[in-house]
């Protein structure tokens, strides 16, 4: 009969869905636990994941039996994501070494965004903060055995050990080598070269991390360490003001590789000062208010965009194509560097052009 057919033909389509979810768990675990292959990638096997459990969500709605039938593979598969989501939140809690961290990490910066695999899964974002928070207390550590103690060779120790966690830098910015860095100077330097390693990041305008040498002196009840850490406040402020004068100059001249790399750098140098020191600026008297600083700029490059962009509609309408070229390479020069400071009509103008 039809119905006797019917039932053959879905159950034959319920056996199909087990075995092709269960095949595919199987890859998706192979390759999450490290069996690399040239044929399937880690985001590959999820979304095969995904797409079998959309089917198996999907039919055991149809009935109890189809329901019975293929809850074993569908908790098969939601066992074995809580079991690697243990696995991995374990690792980045753990003292593990560095190397499983990042391992992990790639993992699961590769699972993908699918809706039926992600609420099981690890959440990228919210491990990096966790190893950045694992990375914040090693640092804390070093720095009060650098403040605290002269015991140079466990210090020598820690730092060749905290030398594995740049290889999570891929995943933090680049904030680890940063943080090592300034660590390895505060250890060579100590605290009577501290007035000496101030001045080389002031100088250079390396502003990230540099709260934490100000802020000794910030923070001090000796009058004389208040007064130093005024006179350093004063360079730090005199250097900004001419950094932001130099480019404005870079915002009105003439648009090139050179400049646009330049711009977007002292941008990025501005936000990270702000970032850094935002709070000893207020106290200060010499009148420096970057964060509107930094709006000014951000307004002057999107206003020379426009008008740009103005030319390029122009230049189209007068069939202009010489200068239509010209002005759309200024554009592209400008703008490319500048993602983060763009304004939405801005960038909607530029996919109208």
């Amino acid at each position: 009969s039809l119905q006797s057919e019917a039932a053959s033909k879905l159950r034959k389509h319920l056996s199909n869905t087990s075995r092709s979810a269960n095949k595919n768990l199987k890859k998706w675990q192979n390759i999450v636990s490290g069996c690399k292959t040239k044929k399937f990638s880690v985001n590959d096997t999820t979304e095969l994941l995904n797409f079998s459990l959309q089917r198996i969500i999907s039919l055991k709605l149809i009935s109890k039996d189809c329901y019975t039938f293929l809850d074993s593979i569908h908790t098969k598969i939601l066992d074995a994501f809580k079991e690697f989501t243990k696995c991995v939140h374990d690792i980045m809690r753990s003292k593990c070494e560095y190397k499983d961290k990042f391992d992990r990490l790639t993992v699961v910066s590769e699972l993908g965004d699918f809706p039926f695999t992600r609420p099981h899964l690890p959440c990228f974002v919210n491990l990096k903060e966790q190893v950045r928070n694992c990375v914040s207390k090693e640092v804390q550590n070093i720095e009060r055995l650098v403040s605290e103690t002269s015991d140079w060779d466990k210090i020598e120790e820690l730092l060749q050990q905290f030398e594995g966690a740049t290889i999570l830098d891929q995943f933090l910015s680049n904030e680890v080598t940063s943080r090592l860095n300034l660590l390895k100077k505060y250890s060579d330097q100590k605290k009577e070269q501290v007035d000496s390693v101030l001045n080389d990041l002031i100088t250079q305008q390396q502003f990230r991390g540099m709260r934490q040498f100000l802020a000794p002196y910030a923070t001090s009840k000796d009058q004389l360490k208040n007064q130093k850490f005024e006179q350093f406040l004063s360079i730090i402020c005199l250097s900004l003001f001419e950094r932001i004068e130099h480019l404005h100059k870079l915002v009105s001249g003439k648009v090139s590789e050179e400049a646009s790399k330049a711009l977007a750098k002292g941008l990025d140098d501005m936000s990270q000062a702000e970032k850094e020191l935002k709070n000893y600026f207020k106290s200060n008297d010499q009148g420096l208010m970057l964060g509107v600083e930094i709006d000014k700029l951000k307004h002057e490059i999107n206003e020379k965009l426009n008008r740009l962009l103005d030319k390029i509609f122009l230049s189209a309408k007068d069939n202009d194509f010489f200068t239509l070229v010209r002005v759309e390479k200024k554009v592209t020069l400008l703008a490319k560097p500048m993602k983060k400071c763009l304004t939405y009509a801005i960038e909607q103008k530029m996919r109208e052009a």
